[in-house]
């Protein structure tokens, strides 16, 4: 069994999506967190801490074609069109894996590598991160499900 949290084969897309705490049960078992196969496209993911429960050995991503994935964030993520690999610096990460797994705050923490370094895709001004706020702030966008506000000085003129 392959993709322990998500599978995706063909031309499925997935973006802005936060992916961690996932694991998969066989030794030979491949992407925790993600597998992907065929032409599946990822933009603006954050794929992290997901387990091998087996081997117990972090495998967050897998895949089949090489390319397609992009502005995201994992370990594994050493090609691709702006790709991040430093840890994603959530509020504060969960614990364990699976049906165990402590479930975290996955915001960004402030200076977080993931911050305002996704791609600001066409229609994504109109759209809301998970929690309901404006996916675009300052026309940047973060990687992950959560955007966060305004950085820096805000000066109010009255």
């Amino acid at each position: 069994s392959q993709g322990g949290g998500v599978y995706m084969s063909g031309t499925a897309v997935l973006i802005n999506c936060t992916i961690t705490g996932n694991g998969v049960n066989k030794t030979d078992s491949l992407g925790a967190g993600l597998y992907r196969t065929g032409n599946a496209g990822v933009t603006n993911a954050i794929i992290w801490d997901n387990c091998n429960l087996t081997t117990n050995v972090l495998s967050n991503v897998a895949e089949t074609y090489p390319t397609g994935v992009g502005y995201s964030c994992a370990p594994e993520l050493t090609i691709g069109v702006h790709n991040v690999t430093q840890n994603p610096l959530f509020k504060a990460a969960g614990a364990g894996y699976g049906l165990a797994c402590i479930v975290g705050d996955y915001h960004l923490s402030e200076g977080a590598p993931c911050q305002g370094a996704g791609a600001v895709l066409p229609g994504m001004a109109a759209q809301t991160d998970l929690a309901g706020g404006p996916r675009v702030v300052a026309s940047r966008v973060d990687m992950g499900c959560y955007q966060t506000g305004v950085r820096g000085t805000v000066i109010l003129v009255y």
